[in-house]
């Protein structure tokens, strides 16, 4: 049970790496390192962790899944995400998230991007109603309205927000998210809102 619980922390650490075109190998490798990092922290908690199966509640050890319908916080951008991960303490995950946003930004800057990035999340509360910061890391990939130029490049994630479990398998979950691109695309740096549902094995 403890070798197949690793292997599936790696698996989601390392799905970002694989996407990746290779366009630049830059934003690849960080967001391998980040990965590795992360994953190696992810998985001292779970070997330290002697029964994480016998836990019951909201803020039990497991993988879960999550979705969001997203909405530009200064423009008309919309979209959606979605969201693997490990909680791998009662008040940190790791996840992989995979982002697309159309028509962000404004004007001449416009774009329809997407984004994948390695998140740690830490949980505020080990209740029903668990408010939560995140820091993520990855890549975006952008192409212009104007003039259908591509850009890939870093980006970093800032985000917090609240899952509202229902039941001890179901969340409602209301999030916000900063991203702040670099290179190309840092034009792009926006703040979007999600609401969207969590499920947790």
């Amino acid at each position: 049970m403890l070798r197949r619980r690793l292997a599936l922390v790696a698996a989601v650490a390392l799905l970002p790496s694989t996407a990746m075109r290779a366009e630049d190998p830059a934003p690849i490798a960080g967001q391998a390192f980040f990965a590795a990092v992360s994953t190696l922290a992810c998985a001292l908690f779970v070997v330290g962790d002697a029964n994480p199966d016998d836990e019951t509640g909201p803020e039990r050890r497991g993988f879960y899944g999550a979705s969001h319908f997203l909405m530009q916080g200064g423009g008309d951008g919309l979209g959606f995400n979605v969201a693997a991960g490990y909680r791998c303490h009662p008040n940190f995950a790791y996840e992989f998230e995979y982002t697309r946003i159309g028509d962000a930004g404004s004007g001449l800057n416009e774009a329809d991007y997407w984004t994948v990035t390695n998140n740690i999340k830490g949980y505020l509360s080990r209740t029903r109603i668990q408010p939560f910061v995140s820091l993520g890391l990855g890549v975006i990939r952008a192409v212009r309205d104007v003039d259908a130029s591509v850009n890939l490049d870093h980006t970093v994630k800032l985000g917090g927000g609240i899952d509202y479990y229902v039941s001890d398998h179901i969340a409602v979950s209301l999030n916000g998210h900063y991203l702040v691109p670099t290179g190309g695309a840092s034009d792009l740096h926006d703040g979007f809102a999600g609401l969207g549902l969590l499920y947790r094995h």
